[in-house]
């Protein structure tokens, strides 16, 4: 009985938390302007994808999945940047 109701505390507290807009989980390492920049880098031939990940202090794989990420919201639209696939 008393796992169920910690548990229903939790989930409400959780879909509270939602609402106001707070994001839950494990932080993003890298933010939308890295991204986008990460992005404009390797698109123009400047930097390659491991050299980004270098220069921020990410593996590569983090950032191809930050680069996939953003690509699938949208958010390289926006500032013209595009990551090839």
């Amino acid at each position: 009985f008393a796992r169920a109701l910690i548990a229903e505390r939790s989930h409400a507290g959780m879909q509270a938390a939602r609402r106001r807009g707070k994001y839950l989980g494990r932080p993003h390492k890298l933010t939308r302007v890295q991204v986008i920049h990460a992005a404009r880098m390797v698109q123009d031939g400047t930097e390659t994808v491991s050299g980004m990940a270098a220069l921020y202090g990410v593996d590569r794989v983090t950032l191809h999945r930050a680069l996939k990420r953003a690509a699938a919201s949208a958010v390289l639209c926006d500032s013209g940047a595009h990551f090839p696939p």
